[in-house]
């Protein structure tokens, strides 16, 4: 559990940067949104159980990106992407 709330510690830390730098830029129309890229490490082969770090926070990670994607206040002219990466 706790190495969920690193990992959605990671995404709110990574958003609030992304909003500060955002903040002094000149904002994008409404109908286009910025895609902002972020990268994912996670342990994720055939070997590592859905228990452990990769395959048990990856998940909580992408709903992460979900809500502040979907969400009309934060980050509204950005779309989050994640690029993930197996680490195993």
């Amino acid at each position: 559990m706790k190495n969920v709330h690193i990992y959605l510690g990671f995404v709110v830390l990574l958003t609030a940067a992304v909003a500060s730098v955002a903040g002094g830029q000149s904002r994008p129309s409404s109908s286009h949104r910025l895609d902002v890229y972020i990268a994912g490490f996670f342990p994720y082969g055939d070997g590592v159980e859905n228990s452990h770090t990769g395959r048990g926070v990856m998940p909580s990670v992408k709903l992460a990106l979900d809500h502040v994607n979907e969400h009309s206040t934060i980050l509204r002219n950005y779309r989050l992407h994640m690029w993930w990466n197996d680490t195993e």
